[in-house]
């Protein structure tokens, strides 16, 4: 077994209605997305969670949480909640307004990193082409 197929079925549950949501299948678990984003998932017995960065610690102190660990380092941002913590349906659909909740958070532009970006994008290209007309009018 891959991954928990009751917990997948339970994510499916809670998440029935949700505009652009879609299910992959990744890492040996499953994954569910909302809007091309991943959001929560199960890892083999584990509702996997994506939560803010800055919130994994305050979460890891919930009962039945512990670090998501993919490759040998925790990653912040990602938890791993087994059934102590999904035991009953009040624990579980906490989880779940969690990661609806902070999904919301996780994906909303901030204007000013997009100028950021397009401003390193448009200074590298500048650069570039000072580079090009360097080497043609020595």
């Amino acid at each position: 077994m891959a991954y928990n197929e009751k917990i997948a079925a339970r994510i499916r549950a809670s998440l029935k209605g949700t505009k652009n949501l879609e299910e992959k299948k990744m890492f040996g678990g499953i994954a569910f997305l909302i809007n091309g984003k991943m959001c929560v998932g199960v890892n083999k017995d584990h509702l996997m969670v994506r939560c803010l960065p800055e919130l994994t610690e305050e979460l890891l102190s919930k009962e039945g949480a512990k670090p998501f660990n993919l490759s040998g380092k925790s990653m912040k941002g990602w938890l791993l909640v087994d059934e102590k913590g999904t035991k009953n349906k009040k624990d579980f659909d906490w989880w779940m307004q969690k990661v609806l909740k902070e999904t919301g958070k996780l994906h909303q532009k901030n204007p000013v990193s997009k100028i950021n970006s397009s401003c390193f994008f448009f200074i590298a290209f500048l650069q570039w082409v000072l580079n090009k007309a360097i080497n043609i009018f020595p």
